[in-house]
């Protein structure tokens, strides 16, 4: 550890750097994981920017390897790889870029939160003014963090936007065609995209867009948790041989049901049926 001190400044701590070799951390943490950790990490103290008032402005970066990477409930730290650059202020917190690495397995992931300084008394969600992130994952595979999960190779893109206490999110989770003859097949992991927009107690799915096994479902609706528990959906949902279509409501009152079964042949929606239970 090294680090550059100047008593003399309102922010005596300039910069300090920390250097790791073979770092195991089981040995100081009993319940920890094993590994081997090498890398540098950098704390450095910026000037504020030309137009914003005097305030402390932190930057951190670095970069950390694991020699001995294994899946979490073997009791290893499921990490080839990290990079990353975060920026720390007094009224927000940056990630300008955050890169994880496991086999193929790749993650990047980039946001920012901004909230008030002032009013700590008030509750944090009135103080949020901002927060947004992105994050991306490349070729993952489950059994990698943990050894009983399936194998798998999925990618991910996720985006969330919070401001005027609502938040905008979208997902896409999408199976990866993987190499070698141990390689999972694609086409029995599904297939999903959804989007919609939180605000305090109510949640808002405007499109929900599943594929699996030929198989494919889409909905949209609304759940509140404000009081009584209540649920508002439309859905569609066609497999081999199988169509459905309806509208569901909780609470129930009484209602009459709005659904639409059709099943125009019994003998494919069977076949169907053995093979999704198989996968």
């Amino acid at each position: 550890l090294q680090a550059i001190v100047r008593p003399w400044n309102d922010m005596p701590l300039e910069r300090a750097d920390l250097r790791l070799q073979d770092i195991n951390v089981a040995q100081f943490w009993p319940q920890g994981p094993r590994s081997r950790l090498s890398g540098q990490w950098q704390a450095t103290h910026l000037e504020a920017e030309a137009n914003e008032a005097p305030a402390w402005r932190w930057q951190l970066q670095g970069q950390l390897r694991n020699a001995m990477a294994q899946p979490w409930n073997d009791g290893g730290l499921p990490l080839e790889q990290l990079d990353a650059q975060v920026e720390l202020r007094p009224d927000r917190w940056i990630v300008h870029a955050l890169r994880w690495r496991l086999g193929e397995s790749r993650l990047d992931a980039t946001g920012n939160v901004r909230w008030q300084v002032d009013g700590a008394d008030r509750p944090w969600a009135e103080r949020l003014a901002v927060a947004e992130g992105r994050l991306d994952v490349q070729a993952l595979d489950p059994q990698r963090l943990w050894s009983t999960w399936p194998a798998a190779r999925l990618g991910l893109t996720a985006q969330a936007d919070h401001r005027d206490q609502r938040t905008r999110w979208s997902l896409n989770l999408r199976p990866q065609a993987g190499t070698g003859p141990r390689a999972p097949d694609a086409a029995a992991l599904p297939t999903v995209q959804a989007q919609g927009q939180w605000s305090g107690a109510r949640l808002d799915i405007e499109r929900l867009d599943a594929e699996w096994l030929d198989s494919r479902l889409q909905a949209s609706g609304h759940l509140s948790t404000a009081g009584p528990f209540g649920l508002q959906a439309s859905m569609r949902w066609t497999a081999p041989g199988m169509q459905f279509q309806g509208q569901l409501a909780w609470p129930w009152q009484g209602q009459p049901l709005d659904a639409v079964l059709d099943v125009p042949d019994a003998e494919r929606l069977q076949h169907w049926s053995r093979r999704a239970v198989l996968a």
